[in-house]
């Protein structure tokens, strides 16, 4: 009987507590979208820099369109996908500022391909809970990408190296990460996507090889350790 009541209440507060973890990692989105364009702009042109975050955009639809085909709406799809978002933010920024052909190969857009996937898939999920549920995601998106873009982002590019920008998505990711891996689980309940009810050992450990990277890249930026003047 218990079991049953707390798989009831963890199905009405997951839509919930999804939307706070893409809010989270939406900022991080956003932060690293402000770097993404400073190092466009400082490596290339302005030009370069409208038609990065135009292929950024191109390929976070694609990665919607990628999960939505598969039937992206597994949790543990999602937790992975944030999980990989801070190692491969950070990675990103380091093949972008050393190696030309990164930029051909859209290795800034990478981060975008996967945090599109994770929205598909918790989309999804999210609208299991109604109109109510997908309006407190969309909200929550769209606040995070604002907090990021407009007041982060630019906040610390003015104040410290544009690595940090970087440094700081990573971790903001990581952090998302994190909340995903200790409130995104719920009891099997006959359905697909609620199938697995704890993050596998694999999830965790990218989480926390993301957290700790991104420290001490932040640590490392924020003394400023910049690959571009």
């Amino acid at each position: 009987m218990q079991d049953d009541i707390t798989t009831v209440r963890t199905d009405e507060q997951l839509p919930r507590q999804m939307a706070i973890t893409l809010g989270i990692a939406s900022v991080g989105l956003g932060v690293w979208e402000v770097g993404l364009t400073r190092l466009a702009s400082l490596l290339y042109t302005r030009t370069l820099a409208y038609q990065a975050l135009s292929i950024a955009l191109l390929l976070m639809g694609l990665g919607a369109w990628w999960a939505a085909r598969r039937g992206g709406g597994s949790l543990r799809l999602i937790r992975m996908g944030l999980a990989s978002l801070a190692p491969i933010v950070l990675l990103s920024a380091v093949l972008c500022t050393r190696y030309d052909v990164a930029w051909a190969a859209a290795a800034f857009a990478w981060p975008f391909f996967v945090f599109g996937a994770v929205l598909a898939g918790a989309w999804r999920i999210s609208s299991k809970g109604g109109e109510a549920a997908r309006r407190r995601q969309y909200r929550w998106e769209l606040a995070g990408f604002a907090l990021g873009l407009a007041v982060i982002g630019p906040a610390l590019m003015a104040w410290r190296s544009s690595f940090v920008t970087a440094g700081a998505a990573g971790l903001l990711c990581a952090i998302a990460s994190m909340y995903a891996n200790r409130h995104l689980r719920t009891h099997p309940s006959g359905d697909d996507s609620h199938r697995d009810s704890r993050p596998g050992r694999g999830t965790r450990a990218v989480a926390w090889l993301g957290l700790v990277v991104s420290i001490v890249g932040l640590g490392a930026a924020w003394r400023g350790v910049d690959p571009v003047p």
